[in-house]
């Protein structure tokens, strides 16, 4: 059976894209991307597929429902390359992706975003989502995981959450092994070699 996948902040389609390298078999009925030097390419990327654009002033009663809703926030609010406003920052969408939960109900809500999402705060922003969605009946499990943990070459860290529906939703997180330890998988960094 064909999953109805719905994507929130698409940026480029990461997320997307390593679903299907996965195996997994969805369409996208709609997605919902403003950055203009995205834009085009998601447009010539799902022909026809609407995008719903700002996600602060989408009515969620609209929009077709889905099984899993994948992206979720902007990063640069907790990103340690930015500024860190949080939720004083206008890119701090949280809220419009809780009422899209809150409205769709899908199945399952996949979120990635980066490790200063987890720490930002002392943690008060990520417990908040946490909360939210345990409020909504989703059970969250949630990791840390750098891409050295995937074979390679770089510690570059992100969050991901999983979200499901549960008669007794909790969150708690999964210990993945760090970076560099016998556990994690690895490549040894590459090195300069003669050219020619």
């Amino acid at each position: 059976m064909t999953m109805k996948v719905g994507s929130l902040c698409t940026g480029f389609g990461g997320i997307e894209i390593g679903l299907r390298l996965a195996g997994l078999d969805f369409t996208t009925p709609w997605y919902a991307e403003v950055e203009p030097a995205l834009v085009p390419l998601l447009a010539t990327d799902h022909p026809g597929v609407p995008n719903l654009g700002d996600v602060t002033a989408v009515d969620w009663a609209l929009v077709e429902p889905v099984d899993l809703i994948v992206g979720g926030i902007p990063c640069q609010p907790t990103s340690a390359a930015g500024k860190r406003l949080g939720d004083a920052d206008p890119r701090w969408l949280w809220p419009a992706t809780r009422e899209c939960l809150t409205v769709l109900r899908p199945r399952q809500f996949l979120l990635e975003n980066v490790r200063g999402l987890v720490s930002h705060d002392k943690g008060r922003l990520f417990d908040g989502i946490c909360a939210d969605l345990v409020g909504l009946g989703y059970d969250v499990r949630w990791l840390t995981l750098g891409a050295c943990s995937v074979g390679l070459a770089h510690h570059r860290h992100r969050v991901f959450l999983l979200a499901t529906p549960s008669t007794t939703p909790t969150a708690r997180r999964r210990d993945v092994a760090p970076c560099g330890t016998p556990k994690s998988v690895s490549r040894p960094t590459p090195r300069a070699q003669p050219y020619g």
